[in-house]
């Protein structure tokens, strides 16, 4: 019964919009980790500051707060626990006693709901318009559920059966209102060569499309694409259609997955992807090997794209450190080019949005990316290449404008779910690094779930990606004839 009451409450909440971070709402999954207890993390439990504490206010909720702290006694990522503080409502028998209330108490009790009322429609600073309902349902579920709770459905798989379950549900109703979607989705599955690689786990695969016309060696290069789902959940099929476009357009497509949150975090995430180059490299030396002799281009959506862009970022301070000790070797890019769409790009920034929306607690990011403050900053691309920078390593001169692939960054300008300053900061840092071939395009009218559907179905997402990538990219990067993708 207890299963059926968590199930059932956790499909009102992705109805509501719990979780809008695929392109249906189905796709935040849960992870199975053991809970640490002893630490309330910042929330909107918090949304009556320290400093009123002493006035009012502050007597209606037990304020005791010392301000974030930082848990140094383990190193471990999965360990280190970190922005805690306290915030415990007041028990009902001190504010209304052992008797019959009177009018004073039951107005601190009235003033109480309503400053929880007011925080739910706070306006995030980076957006211009108010919280839509699902916001503002996420607010006040995550200022209302038990932590203990929440940490258990996330931590213990509950996320993931509901959302499989879920993504299985829409691609049915989808097929039902868009049967020219679900033919191309059925011929795409016809068409895929699965890759296992890794240690064989069951998320370490590969789902490889070639154009059906022309040769494999007369392709323009590859697309090595990289899901998401909040680093906790999507499989390579549900992206299947994002091969549409690129199979157009000559090229062939890697729909990379990954070991999710709790089988691997970040950093084991970030090592999947590159066992999968490798794998690739092994497989399509022409494609994706050193010596290849086609275009590889990395795209990631969401997390996906934040991911990649970390591989990136470290292969690229490997680069400049080879060069600058064996000036003579070759130092050509890892990669060509790369495509990030509505990524996350400073996981601490996003932290704090995920905070506003109500679901930092039940969200994989945290356990994922560190828990602390210290880790999600070494997690953070753009950060890793400043701070690695800044540390000018015995003095050198060290240029990553050589060795960085070209950047286009892609945001929807409605994105809820990952604010579109996520993109424009992320661009600013790295300009700021010296990676100077970077362009930015907002998508106006566009959130976050819009940017990878436009790219599986159509729309102005893929009509400039494709422009961008045909103006980028050697002649050889036009349909094959009679194509029909």
């Amino acid at each position: 019964m207890g299963s059926l009451i968590r199930c059932s409450v956790l499909l009102v909440m992705v109805a509501c919009g719990w979780f809008p971070d695929h392109y249906t709402t189905a796709l935040f999954i849960g992870v199975r980790q053991t809970p640490m207890t002893g630490v309330t993390s910042l929330s909107m439990r918090d949304v009556v500051s320290s400093e009123q504490s002493s006035s009012g206010l502050g007597r209606l909720f037990n304020i005791s707060s010392s301000g974030p702290s930082v848990d140094d006694s383990n190193d471990d990522d999965e360990n280190d626990l970190v922005l805690s503080s306290k915030m415990v409502p007041a028990p009902a028998s001190e504010l209304l006693g052992d008797g019959e209330p009177d009018t004073q108490k039951i107005g601190m009790w009235t003033a109480r709901l309503l400053l929880l009322l007011i925080a739910h429609n706070l306006l995030h600073p980076h957006l211009t318009v108010g919280p839509d309902s699902s916001v503002s349902t996420t607010r006040f579920l995550g200022s209302v559920l038990p932590l203990k709770w929440l940490h258990h459905v996330r931590d213990n798989g509950g996320f993931r059966d509901i959302s499989d379950n879920l993504v299985k549900m829409s691609f049915l109703l989808g097929g039902l209102t868009n049967p020219s979607a679900a033919r191309l989705f059925l011929q795409l599955t016809n068409q895929v060569h699965r890759i296992p690689y890794g240690c064989n786990h069951e998320y370490q695969y590969i789902d490889m499309f070639f154009p059906t016309n022309g040769t494999r060696e007369s392709v323009a290069g590859l697309v090595f694409f990289v899901h998401g789902g909040a680093w906790g959940s999507g499989r390579p099929w549900i992206y299947r259609l994002a091969a549409r476009p690129f199979l157009k357009l000559n090229l062939a497509v890697a729909i990379v997955g990954y070991r999710v949150y709790p089988d691997g975090n970040v950093k084991a995430q970030v090592q999947d992807l590159v066992a999968a180059h490798q794998k690739l490299s092994e497989l399509y030396p022409e494609l994706c090997g050193p010596s290849r002799r086609h275009e590889l281009i990395v795209m990631g959506h969401s997390s996906g794209a934040h991911i990649a862009l970390l591989m990136l970022v470290e292969q690229v301070m490997r680069l400049m450190l080879v060069h600058e000790d064996h000036p003579g070797r070759d130092s050509s890019r890892a990669v060509d080019k790369f495509i990030g769409l509505s990524g996350p790009y400073n996981v601490s920034h996003q932290f704090d949005h995920e905070a506003t929306r109500g679901v930092e607690e039940l969200s994989p990011l945290k356990p994922a990316c560190g828990y602390s403050r210290e880790h999600f900053q070494k997690n953070s691309p753009v950060v890793r290449l400043q701070e690695f920078l800044a540390s000018n390593i015995q003095g050198k001169e060290l240029c990553p404008s050589k060795f960085f692939p070209l950047t286009l960054l892609v945001h929807g300008m409605e994105d809820t779910v990952v604010p579109f300053t996520a993109t424009s900061e992320a661009a600013r840092g790295l300009k700021a690094c010296g990676v100077s071939a970077l362009e930015e395009y907002y998508a106006p009218k566009t959130q976050h779930q819009d940017t990878v559907v436009q790219l599986m179905l159509g729309g102005m997402v893929e009509r400039f990606v494709a422009g961008w990538l045909k103006n980028e990219i050697s002649p050889l990067l036009q349909a094959p004839a009679n194509s029909k993708m």
